[in-house]
């Protein structure tokens, strides 16, 4: 009797360890910001920051990312991933630089 209890409770503990720690959780969802993000490109020859001041500016290239300037030196930047059930995303994988605000935005509010 006392090894059947002892093999009960072994295989309880398998089983919870197993559902606690491998299984997700049903309402686990994958947010933007798990997915791999693009990195910056650092000292970019293909806009001219020298005559600028130190900001931020709108790629001349693609809409999804900026222009970062820095003691003249400039980096291109990725905007964040933009969630694809998000209705504001148009579609779009990530968010749209927004030269009038300075920021990254919402396909949907970006003109």
């Amino acid at each position: 009797m006392k090894i059947l209890a002892r093999l009960f409770s072994c295989v309880s503990l398998v089983l919870l360890m197993t559902f606690a720690f491998v299984t997700p959780p049903a309402f686990a969802s994958v947010s933007p910001w798990d997915e791999p993000r693009r990195e910056p490109i650092d000292n970019i020859n293909y806009y001219d920051c020298s005559n600028k001041p130190d900001g931020n500016y709108k790629n001349p290239n693609d809409v999804t990312r900026f222009i970062m300037c820095n003691d003249g030196r400039a980096a291109d930047v990725p905007c964040a991933n933009c969630t694809q059930d998000d209705s504001r995303c148009s579609g779009s994988e990530y968010l749209y630089w927004d030269d009038s605000k300075k920021v990254c935005e919402y396909p949907i509010y970006v003109l």
